[in-house]
């Protein structure tokens, strides 16, 4: 789940075609419009049970039009989005876009979903040295199911 950005991406590209440049990170100057942009924009994780946690994954996505011909064109875009991002793959699993919201303002649309997996807690990978790095908590916690609900 910690490239969801990638997944996103693909099914951006699959419901919008190849004629919008998608990009997966902050761009400064220089990109073309039409365009999006896909960030990762917040995560979390609550337990739900001894060793298991639910993470959420929000991730945002900006467009930007060619021009700014009519209104209606961002929020035409916000239901594609919506409609693209309703479920994705990544990496052979399923995730359901859910709390899906946009604002719009005079050059952009900003979108944003969320995405969910709960991941377990391996017991028998705990460090039992203190002398060992935990800065790869990821390592000690395997993804399980998808919450496609």
């Amino acid at each position: 789940m910690d490239n969801i950005v990638y997944g996103v991406t693909m099914a951006i590209e699959a419901y919008f075609g190849d004629d919008i440049k998608i990009y997966e990170d902050t761009v400064k100057q220089g990109f073309s419009k039409p365009c999006f942009i896909v960030l990762p924009e917040k995560s979390e994780m609550k337990s739900m049970s001894i060793g298991r946690f639910l993470k959420t994954q929000t991730i945002k996505v900006i467009y930007y039009p060619d021009s700014l011909k009519e209104r209606n064109e961002m929020e035409e875009t916000a239901f594609r989005l919506s409609a693209a991002l309703r479920k994705i793959k990544w990496q052979g699993d399923s995730y359901a876009g859910k709390n899906m919201r946009w604002e719009e303002d005079n050059e952009k649309l900003t979108f944003r979903a969320e995405f969910e997996t709960v991941l377990y807690w391996d017991p028998s990978m705990d460090h039992a040295d203190e002398d060992e790095d935990d800065s790869d908590l990821m390592r000690i916690m395997n993804y399980g199911e998808n919450v496609d609900n």
